[in-house]
């Protein structure tokens, strides 16, 4: 099957995510693409897709919202599986608390979706950035479990075998 991996990351920490899950579909005999939020423009021509998002300020990126607001309809369409990463251990914004995510998850009808832990890295974070980890008290470290990532991506791999197969 061929499959679009859309994932919108800052600082590159989602976008590792979205690597690691496209090698296991890669592995599984599945064509991926990827690409960047900025430059989808429709689902034409791929079998199922997964769309990522890092979370800042307790939302997706700005791309990826603006992707969700244009292309609901196709998005919706298609098999879709979507992840989002950004909450950091036990500080910081917690697991289950990005807004909107509940409207979004309903809207869109994902045959699967899961949340990661981040990476927070303050050599990468302009000031403002900065400030809001200080404020919410995260602490800096990769809280990404490659393990967990590469169970999600497998179960997609098998969710797909079993749908061609039908």
């Amino acid at each position: 099957m061929r499959i679009l991996m859309v994932v919108g990351s800052r600082h590159g920490s989602t976008h590792e995510i979205g690597e690691v899950i496209a090698e296991v579909l890669t592995s599984a005999g599945h064509d991926v693409v990827v690409q960047d939020p900025d430059d989808f423009t429709s689902t034409l021509g791929f079998d199922a897709m997964v769309l990522g998002s890092a979370i800042y300020y307790g939302r997706w990126v700005p791309a990826v919202r603006e992707l969700v607001e244009r292309h609901a309809g196709a998005l919706a369409a298609i098999p879709l599986w979507v992840f989002w990463s950004g909450p950091l251990g036990a500080k910081g914004v917690p697991r289950g608390s990005v807004e909107g995510m509940d409207e979004l998850i309903a809207r869109l009808q994902p045959r699967g979706f899961r949340e990661f832990d981040g990476r927070l890295d303050r050599g990468d974070l302009g000031m403002r950035e900065r400030a809001v980890v200080s404020l919410v008290g995260a602490d800096e470290g990769d809280y990404r479990d490659f393990d967990e990532i590469r169970e999600w991506a497998g179960q997609i791999a098998r969710d797909l075998t079993d749908a061609r197969t039908r």
